[in-house]
């Protein structure tokens, strides 16, 4: 590791830390949460059908919150769910984090559907998963509607 790298790493580590100490008690138990679904979707994914992991992870709730009330948390969900994606044992797909985010949300009243679309790019067939909120994408930085043709929605 040259000086250049050395400084850069101490800086992203030292932001980090700033950014971890300001958690309040609810981050942590969200993040903990996040990270914890993520590993169980994973491996329940590798052993079993993906219709029994959406209806073991996904009780919809009746009750819902306002939608002023479901914007706040899903941003906070998204946040954390991307938080613990970046900083697990090993890659976190689309698919693995819209199934945590779906969970987190519908425990918490946000009933969301989640989208499996394809597309093809050159030769190659690409897939990617995404919830929509009152049919609007969420946590995408670009609306992958016009870019993916759904397969199933849930």
């Amino acid at each position: 590791m040259d000086s250049f790298d050395w400084i850069h790493h101490w800086i992203t580590m030292k932001a980090k830390l700033r950014t971890i100490r300001s958690f309040t008690a609810q981050d942590w138990i969200l993040l903990v949460q996040a990270w914890s679904l993520l590993l169980a979707i994973d491996i329940g994914l590798r052993i079993l059908p993906f219709r029994k992991i959406q209806s073991w992870m996904m009780p919809r709730h009746h009750k819902e919150i306002s939608s002023a009330q479901a914007e706040i948390m899903i941003r906070r969900s998204s946040d954390f769910v991307e938080l613990a994606a970046r900083n697990h044992i090993y890659p976190m797909t689309c698919l693995r984090r819209s199934l945590a985010m779906q969970t987190l949300l519908s425990k918490r009243g946000v009933n969301t559907d989640l989208f499996i679309g394809v597309r093809r790019n050159q030769e190659k067939l690409e897939a990617h998963a995404w919830l929509e909120y009152q049919g609007q994408p969420i946590g995408e930085k670009d609306p992958p509607t016009g870019q993916f043709t759904p397969l199933k929605t849930t």
